[in-house]
């Protein structure tokens, strides 16, 4: 099919040239189908036929009749042959008029000798019929002699080859059509000014029908065979078609370097398409940049799918998919002329083609995707991977911007290894800042950093599940997690004002583990590791306030550890891509408050009993040791104070009774980066702070 890649000086002449391949036979139509009941209507046709050819240069037939009883006219052999485009059409079949009476049509049979001259052909010569007669005056009449009623106009064995393209269909029909001479003069004269988008909203028709249209391009070594079949057209009224129907799409791309990429889908069906709106898109620039995006298509359903790579040896496997509610308005640059763009090299083309990508993102609208039942395979020599997928679904695409994309039910394995995804998501996605964030690096330019704003304002993770095994071993490794949300809401200035992060339930089997790192919790009688971790927290950026509402990290049958606290003097720039901004940023935070919570479901009771076997004692003598390290270190740690002395006294009863404690520091004026030099001093520290603690709140 046609493409960038084909050479940009003929891109506009291929568009106006594929213009004639739906519709230079119908062009035909127009001065036949007035002629008349009588044996002198096959001269009268061929004569207009003539007239016609001279306005069409390269425009030929082997022979024309018509039949009166059928009402209609019969084209042989057309053949249409202009700079860089030869289309022929075996068979074309016409609609026409018949006139009141037999004397009618002797009259106009006469009438249409007189006007074409002389005519070398016989009633019912089969001679090949070109370029004669005087076609101006018959090309400039709004209409044709006998008003032509609406029917049908069929061809057959239709070749048509434009450049690398080659077309054939073997078989077309039009019903209900009843354009005017005028319109069809309109939409198919070569010499009009009009766009193809303006001649395809004239175009109108009850039914088109195409049994197979194939399509074969040869370009830069590779070579592309691309059939539709069975294609029905509803509904055609201005450009824009009711609904519509392909039977199946087939496709084979061979190239030396990747072989042959074979692909089938089908059956598809559609409705609302606007041709003339596409047309636009494809060969026409906008010309302003406040023009509202309009329904390109409100559906399409595509039946099933399967693509095969050959050299690559993957599969690929596809159920039933849908897009619906497609709006789109037309380029500032339209394709047929980006080819440059992305062929030129250079920082000024990249630039080009990062305009052009977000000009596609702003252009275009989709209400939602979804695709339904993926699997596919890589099977080789060395590797062997299958995977399935459930479900693909996009939602809300619109202003380079997308509302969620995602996907359900993910498995794939590979050597004794199964990774499974219950469902992922992306949300609030903002591909317009992607877009600028490339376009800067592009540019390497010494202008002051962006902050890093926020690409995803949601992530979503359900239902991990992993089981590694070890290709030597064959050891299984498995570690498993519920849910995993970050949440970056209410942006300032592209920076999230509110940011969260959930994790629930990260498991590790530890019973088959061989991980090292994990023989100390092994030791504690653990057979499997459950972590859960929260984090949320809030952005004031007006007030410089960054507050910690809660960081946790909780363990089944472990107990929870969960910080919260509250900073000032908090700039923007400790979120900035620039480092050294980030640390000047970081530097000049002040700690106002900290508050610390431990809550204990059997971890300390199990290093107890750990650290009691080790040492060859109880651990009533392991726990009356801890109680009393804590009662004498900690209070000369933080300066021998009271406050220090009351913060032992809690972790003390904390040891020796393992339910909750809390710790709670408030610094009046701030504790910055300098005054960490005063831990050297812990009464000096100490006069900056106020400490309480509490045990079993």
């Amino acid at each position: 099919m046609l493409g960038w890649d084909q050479p940009l000086a003929n891109d506009e002449v291929t568009m106006r040239r594929t213009a004639l391949f739906l519709g230079a036979f119908l062009l035909i139509a127009a001065p036949i189908t007035g002629t008349a009941l009588h044996s002198g209507a096959n001269r009268a046709a061929r004569a207009d036929f003539s007239r016609l050819a001279e306005a069409l240069p390269g425009l030929t037939a082997v022979s024309i009749t018509t039949d009166p009883w059928r009402q209609d006219a019969t084209i042989e052999g057309l053949t249409l042959r202009r700079a860089g485009l030869v289309l022929r059409v075996g068979r074309l079949t016409l609609p026409f008029a018949a006139p009141q009476s037999l004397f009618a049509s002797a009259a106009y049979a006469q009438d249409s000798e007189e006007k074409a001259g002389p005519s070398r052909d016989s009633e019912n010569s089969d001679e090949k019929t070109g370029n004669a007669g005087g076609i101006a005056p018959a090309m400039r009449n709004a209409t044709s002699p006998v008003a032509r009623p609406s029917g049908t106009i069929s061809a057959e064995n239709i070749e048509l080859a434009v450049g690398a393209v080659r077309y054939t269909i073997k078989s077309m029909e039009l019903s209900g059509t009843s354009l005017t001479k005028a319109d069809l003069d309109s939409i198919f004269d070569p010499g009009s000014t009009l766009s193809l988008a303006d001649r395809l909203g004239k175009f109108s028709a009850s039914q088109i029908s195409i049994s197979e249209i194939e399509m074969e391009t040869t370009l830069a070594g590779q070579t592309e065979k691309d059939a539709y079949s069975n294609i029905i057209l509803n509904g055609v009224a201005q450009g824009r078609v009711g609904n519509a129907t392909i039977g199946s799409v087939t496709s084979n791309l061979t190239s030396q370097e990747a072989g042959s990429v074979q692909s089938t889908y089908g059956p598809i069906k559609m409705s609302g398409l606007d041709l003339a709106l596409a047309a636009r898109i494809v060969s026409e620039a906008r010309s302003s940049d406040t023009e509202q995006r309009n329904t390109l298509y409100e559906t399409v359903e595509v039946g099933a799918g399967k693509i095969v790579m050959e050299k690559s040896h993957v599969e690929i496997d596809m159920g039933a998919f849908s897009v619906k509610d497609v709006k789109a308005r037309p380029l500032r640059v339209p394709p047929i002329s980006a080819a440059k763009i992305f062929a030129a090299q250079g920082a000024d083309s990249n630039q080009q083609a990062v305009a052009f990508v977000a000009d596609i993102l702003n252009s275009f609208e989709i209400g939602s995707f979804d695709l339904a039942d993926l699997r596919f395979t890589i099977i080789d020599a060395d590797t062997s991977v299958i995977g399935t997928l459930g479900r693909v679904h996009l939602s809300q695409m619109a202003d380079s911007k997308i509302g969620e994309v995602g996907f359900d039910n993910l498995v794939v394995e590979s050597a004794g290894t199964t990774v499974k995804i219950g469902g992922f998501a992306l949300g609030g996605i903002d591909l317009g800042k992607l877009l600028d964030l490339a376009e800067i690096t592009m540019r390497q330019a010494s202008a002051s950093p962006n902050h890093a704003a926020s690409l995803v304002s949601e992530i979503s993770l359900t239902g991990l599940d992993v089981d590694v095994a070890d290709p030597d071993t064959q050891a299984h490794t498995r570690f498993q997690l519920a849910k995993l949300d970050l949440l970056g809401a209410d942006p300032v200035g592209g920076i999230p004002s509110h940011f969260s992060t959930v994790i629930d339930h990260f498991t590790l089997d530890l019973k088959n583990t061989a991980i090292g790192q994990l023989d100390d919790i092994v030791a504690l009688g653990y057979d499997k590791l459950d972590l859960s971790s929260r984090l949320e927290a809030h952005f004031d950026a007006s007030k410089r306030q960054l507050g910690l509402d809660a960081l946790s990290l909780s363990g089944m049958d472990m107990g929870a550890v969960t910080i919260a606290g509250n900073f000032e003097n908090v700039s923007k720039d400790l979120f900035s891509a620039d480092e050294a901004q980030m640390k000047a940023a970081a530097l000049s935070i002040l700690i106002r408050r900290v508050e610390v919570k431990v809550e204990d479901a059997g971890l300390l009771e199990r290093l107890i009993a750990t650290a009691a076997r080790k040492n060859n004692k109880s651990p009533d003598e392991i726990r009356e040791a801890y109680v009393s390290a804590a009662a004498t270190s900690i209070p000369t740690l933080l300066g021998n104070g009271p406050e220090a002395k009351a913060v032992g006294t809690a972790i003390v009863k904390f040891i020796a009774a393992p339910k909750n404690l809390r710790i709670v520091a408030v610094a009046p004026d701030g504790l910055g980066v300098a005054d960490l030099a005063l831990m050297k001093d812990p009464n000096a520290l100490m006069n900056k702070l106020s400490i309480e603690a509490a045990v079993d709140e």
